[in-house]
């Protein structure tokens, strides 16, 4: 008898420490998940703000009474730097028209109206206005697709 209570007992002492290493270890991994979900939410709350900036700005830029050459300026520099920070989001499954849909909004804004001597104001419901609006919405529906692939994927245990 005394035997197997010995042998529990060095069991117990080496059981003890493993557990407590296993349970870090697992809510070490839950914790980095999370941190890397809140990343990725912060990431697209970002990209969102940007493309509602961009959308404004062109739109703006497209109806104008007048040609602006900074605006025009501002707005490529904004379209560039989102499509480099759009690209290095994770890429979505199931085949996501996100890419596409911005080189879409890109020519829309950047592509057509964008000289100081062929400018003409745009009425609001005009090609260029309803392409850079469509493009957007679909680019939002996008960020949201990636965000909620990002965010509700499942634990792994």
């Amino acid at each position: 008898m005394s035997d197997w209570l010995s042998t529990a007992k060095d069991l117990a002492g080496t059981v003890a420490p493993l557990l407590i290493v296993a349970g870090w270890l697992v809510n070490n991994r839950w914790n980095n998940e999370r941190d890397e979900r809140k990343e990725l939410r912060a990431e697209i709350d970002r990209l969102r703000k940007a493309l509602e900036q961009i959308e404004a700005d062109a739109l703006h830029f497209h109806t104008a009474e007048r040609f602006d050459a900074a605006l025009i300026a501002k707005i490529h520099t904004q379209v560039r730097r989102f499509g480099y920070e759009f690209a290095r989001l994770p890429p979505p499954a199931g085949g996501d028209p996100g890419l596409r849909r911005f080189t879409e909004l890109r020519k829309a804004i950047t592509r057509t109206n964008v000289d100081a001597e062929t400018f003409a104001a745009q009425p609001p419901d005009s090609h260029i206005p309803s392409t850079i609006m469509a493009n957007v919405d679909t680019l939002m529906q996008s960020l949201h697709k990636a965000a909620g692939e990002g965010l509700s994927e499942p634990r792994r245990r």
